[in-house]
Parts: C-alpha cells; structure tokens; sequence
C-alpha cells in the first residue's frame, strides 16, 4: 500500500514539473514575440511612409503622423471594420409615367436615410464615397399592336449610361404588361449623382403603376471609403 502511494506521488509530482516546464516554455515564446512586435528600430529620421512606421515598431490599425512633400500628413495603417453612418434608400411610383430624358421622379418614400434620394427630382446624391448597389424595376404597360413594341429604361452616372433593361414583343394587347429590372454596383465619390430614365420606348407604352407600387428603386451602401472620409 505504501510502495502504492509513493508511486502515485511520483506521478503527481513528475506530471507538476512536466506543465511548469510547458507553461515556462510558453510564457517565453509569448515575450519573445512581444518584444520582436514592440521593438524599436532607429531609422535615423521621422516617418516619411507606412513602411518606415511599421520599421520603427508601429504594427497595430491606426492613423500616424508623417513628414509629406511640403507638411506632416496622416496615414492610416491596416486595416479595421469601422461602421460607417448608414446610407439607403427604397422609393416608389403611385402613378403611370412616360416621359422620357428626364429622371423618373417617384411619389412613395419608404426608407431615405439623409434624404440622399430627391423623389420629386429622381436623383439619388452620395453623402459619402464608397461602393454602392442600385435595383430598378418597372412594369411597362403595352399597347395594342401588331407590330414589335418595346421599351428600355437605363441607369444614368453623372449624365453617363451605365446599365439598360429592355423588353419588347409583338401582336401584343391592351394593358399587356412585362416587367424589367436594371442592377448595377458603383464606386462613387461624394456628391455623384445616379438616376433612372426612360432611354427610349414605342409610341403610347408607359411604366404601369398603382397601389401596387409595380415600379420601385432602391440603393444602398455596402461599403464606405473610409479613407477619403477622413
């Protein structure tokens, strides 16, 4: 029974040493790497870009300070997942509408954060740069006719055509009608502006719409352009 008990300490005893001498070894691989991260290196001048900020130590996301061309300038270093201040919009038509080179103006707000979308003028502004995504849809109403009948809608830039949806068809009816969807995704700077038109459609075809809300735009934000926020 002794001869037992003594065995069970060696045990115990021998399986102590085994994790202080793990615990030691890691604890001295843990401040190896700290000070390698945080060591300082001379550079013999102040920061003149993000490569010389990361040589003298600088490793963590963060604005510095650096000595530019003609004045000291920030940079930021990293990367980091700031939210930025939400922007989106999703509007509608109470009405038909075929007028076209013009905007298509809308009626129904149902979201428009920093009033950034003009309904009456149907001109979405950017309050901020960044990457954005735009989704049109329209319900063109057709008229009767033999003949091949068509109508295109498009995504407009600052005056520039982006993305067109078409639809056309022939032998149609009365208030026969065939929805269109425009998508675009967009790098826009601060103050471009992006709007629906009518490019072209036959004689007597209009957008459709009602208390249905067939027609609708949206956009929203996926991410900002923190830097030139800044």
């Amino acid at each position: 029974m002794r001869n037992a008990q003594m065995f069970v300490n060696i045990v115990v005893t021998s399986w102590r040493r085994s994790n202080t001498i793990v615990s030691n070894h890691y604890q001295r691989n843990m401040k190896r790497i700290v000070k390698k991260e945080t060591a300082v290196i001379e550079i013999g001048h102040m920061p003149e870009s993000c490569t010389d900020l990361k040589t003298i130590g600088y490793k963590m996301n963060g604005i510095f300070q650096i000595i530019g061309k003609k004045q000291i300038e920030t940079k930021w270093i990293g990367y980091a997942d700031i939210k930025s201040a939400p922007t989106y919009f999703y509007v509608q038509k109470n009405d038909h509408f075929g007028t076209t080179g013009i905007p298509i103006p809308f009626e129904n707000e149902i979201i428009n954060t920093e009033k950034a979308m003009d309904l009456t003028v149907g001109k979405f502004t950017a309050p901020r740069p960044g990457i954005y995504f735009f989704s049109f849809t329209g319900l063109p109403d057709f008229t009767a006719s033999t003949s091949v009948v068509y109508f295109e809608v498009s995504l407009y830039l600052n005056g520039e055509r982006i993305a067109s949806g078409r639809v056309e068809d022939s032998n149609t009816v009365l208030f026969q009608r065939s929805p269109l969807t425009v998508q675009s995704t967009l790098n826009l700077k601060k103050d471009d502006q992006v709007w629906m038109e009518i490019n072209d459609m036959s004689t007597g075809i209009q957008l459709h719409d009602s208390g249905g809300h067939y027609t609708h735009f949206t956009g929203f934000l996926l991410e900002e352009e923190i830097v030139a926020s800044l």
